[in-house]
């Protein structure tokens, strides 16, 4: 009877699992080179091979077993053809069909297996489950910084790893033993140095017929790949944590150089409603004017940060093309007749009344064009045009185009000019300023809805910037978008309304009160979230005005608080960041609006009527 057993010419030579497919093909490539007519059909069953010594002919036999369970078996009849291999002479049982002759093969250099191994910090092992004999290859122990020379026993593999490791490993070696389960285990040597070894464990059963013959694996030391990892992880999470700071930092600047600037535009706004002579009329509009050139560069700055981090949402609103274009042409009619600029807003006849899209980012798109070309132009005329190039029911292809009689952009700058902090040359920054964001900024909200952007330009004669965004027709069910400047008010829609305004800085209170005081509102001042709540179980109010940023409670707590309270009062929240984030943290704590700061008297005047006309609707509803 045949019986199991590693022949000698074989026991220093490496048997990796891993590599016995390299092997099938080497012994596949090596029969095919056979005379013609010498071997007719050769079949392979299994990655594993295995050893039989015949204890009469003494002939060392190479047989492949499955490493599923076979019903099918082949005829012992079949002769077995001796094969001249490296270390010694084999018997193959490979299943031919008919009887063939001898074949030798030219023998290959022993070490092979051996370097192999060594390059991939790999080793294997084989457990003979019905004899419970271990077997491994040479280089196993050094794997596991063992000193002994060879492994008797699983075991002794699992007492060398972390604790925390050795139970799961041990229950996967059961069910390997037991039931023939595969396993791939990535565990840590125990430790005894200062660097972590890691070593990916794999194992596989053979079958015979129906019968658990053996189970064999292999080892790899993963170490270099599993620090790497953990290189990347660390690196990912730093870089997380930078941006999560550099959020915050934007955010809080932010708020800090909105918040004074939205006191000097305010301040500045109720001097002009009072009659002034001509030289302080003319001292305050430059003030005004620098105020909000001051605004454009912070508000340019802040949006590059913006799209830098991948913050920039857009939004999906509701919106008047027309009116949109026509506040963007008013809000800029003062500069151009400053400089006695002829200036233009020209509109197809067949634009689209209502559109979708994100009204925002156009603002912003036109209002940076335009500003530029008034700003490079000295005389001559600056033109808005809007016109449509497709439409259909559901969406349209519009392109607005910005032209100006300026000084112009030479050929070769064209395409850097759209670079972020790139001016077209060094004399352009000293004459004129700004910080080369405004067309890189403008390019990439161009690109973010699927746009493009382009320029045409002489110098000396002028440029026409034009733009070609796609929008959907008005859909039912998004959100209709707020004018960016009020319309007629109505002078009585604030009268005696009761404001709770939330503000820790004194010029904005100032700012905020005289406001609400020349529409006839009555205005309670608290200076940050604990005060107004205090306020808020003494009195009743229409409306709350919240800052977000202040001192001892901010303006996220309070509305928290104030919405825990029970109190259904609408609630407008002052923010200097208006990114998505901060839209949807605003509304979880229970804001029913927000305002940017800084904002203009008319946008605070909107925002008041709007939510007081809502709760006066709500009020008749219920009586």
């Amino acid at each position: 009877m045949e019986k199991s057993v590693l022949p000698p010419d074989y026991r220093s030579t490496p048997l990796l699992a891993s590599m016995v497919v390299q092997m099938k093909q080497w012994l596949t490539y090596q029969f095919c080179q056979l005379q013609k007519g010498s071997l007719k059909e050769l079949f392979f069953h299994t990655p594993v091979p295995h050893y039989l010594l015949p204890e009469e002919t003494g002939t060392q036999d190479l047989n492949f077993y499955s490493s599923v369970p076979k019903e099918r078996t082949h005829s012992p009849s079949h002769k077995y053809t001796p094969v001249d291999m490296p270390g010694g002479l084999l018997a193959g049982n490979w299943g031919l069909i008919s009887p063939i002759g001898t074949a030798h093969i030219p023998a290959q250099p022993i070490g092979l297996w051996q370097l192999t191994a060594d390059l991939l910090k790999a080793g294997s092992w084989e457990y003979n489950v019905q004899t419970d004999h271990f077997l491994s290859t040479d280089n196993l122990p050094s794997l596991f910084k063992a000193p002994s020379k060879s492994f008797n026993s699983f075991s002794t593999i699992i007492n060398l790893l972390r604790e925390e490791d050795q139970k799961s490993l041990r229950e996967h070696w059961e069910l390997a033993v037991a039931y023939g389960a595969t396993f791939d285990q990535t565990v840590r040597l125990a430790d005894h140095t200062a660097t972590e070894v890691w070593l990916q464990m794999k194992a596989k059963p053979v079958f015979k017929d129906t019968a658990l013959l053996k189970v064999v694996g292999t080892v790899q030391d993963v170490s270099e790949h599993v620090h790497q990892e953990q290189q990347l992880i660390r690196a990912k999470t730093s870089a997380e944590e930078a941006t999560r700071a550099k959020t915050e930092f934007v955010s809080l600047i932010s708020h800090e150089i909105r918040t004074p600037i939205n006191a000097i535009i305010g301040l500045t706004h109720l001097l002009l409603q009072e009659e002034k002579a001509g030289q302080e009329n003319r001292n305050l509009q430059s003030i005004n004017f620098s105020a909000q050139s001051l605004l454009s560069l912070i508000n340019n700055t802040l949006e590059y940060s913006r799209i830098d981090m991948g913050k920039v949402e857009l939004e999906q609103v509701n919106f008047n093309l027309k009116d949109l274009l026509k506040n963007i042409y008013q809000s800029l009619a003062l500069r151009a007749a400053e400089k006695q600029l002829a200036f233009d807003l020209i509109l197809d006849p067949h634009l689209p009344q209502e559109i979708t899209g994100d009204s925002a980012r156009l603002t912003q798109i036109i209002n940076n064009l335009t500003s530029n070309a008034l700003k490079f132009t000295k005389q001559g005329r600056v033109s808005i045009s809007a016109e449509v190039l497709y439409q259909s029911d559901k969406d349209c292809v519009l392109q607005f185009a910005i032209s100006d009689t300026g000084i112009g952009i030479h050929p070769d700058q064209q395409e850097q000019i759209f670079e972020n902090f790139v001016q077209a040359n060094a004399s352009i920054h000293r004459h004129y300023g700004g910080t080369g964001l405004g067309l890189a900024i403008t390019k990439q909200l161009v690109e973010l809805q699927k746009g493009t952007v382009k320029v045409e330009s002489t110098p000396g004669k002028g440029s026409v910037f034009t733009v070609k965004l796609r929008y959907l027709k008005e859909q039912a069910p998004a959100v209709k978008a707020v004018p960016a400047t009020a319309q007629a008010q109505d002078p009585n829609s604030l009268k005696e309304a009761r404001v709770l305004v939330v503000e820790d800085n004194e010029f904005n209170q100032m700012v905020v009160s005289q406001l609400l005081a020349g529409w006839q509102a009555t205005a309670e001042l608290a200076e940050n979230g604990l005060v107004a709540l205090e306020k808020l179980k003494d009195k009743a109010y229409d409306i709350i005005l919240m800052d977000l940023h202040m001192p001892f409670m901010n303006g996220y707590d309070a509305m928290a608080e104030i919405r825990k309270l029970g109190l259904k009062i609408p609630i407008v929240a002052l923010t200097a960041t208006v990114g998505q984030e901060e839209k949807l943290r605003i509304a979880a704590v229970g804001a029913n609006d927000y305002l940017a700061k800084p904002f203009s008297p008319q946008q605070l005047y909107q925002k008041l009527s709007k939510h007081l006309q809502l709760l006066e609707e709500k009020t008749v509803v219920m009586v």
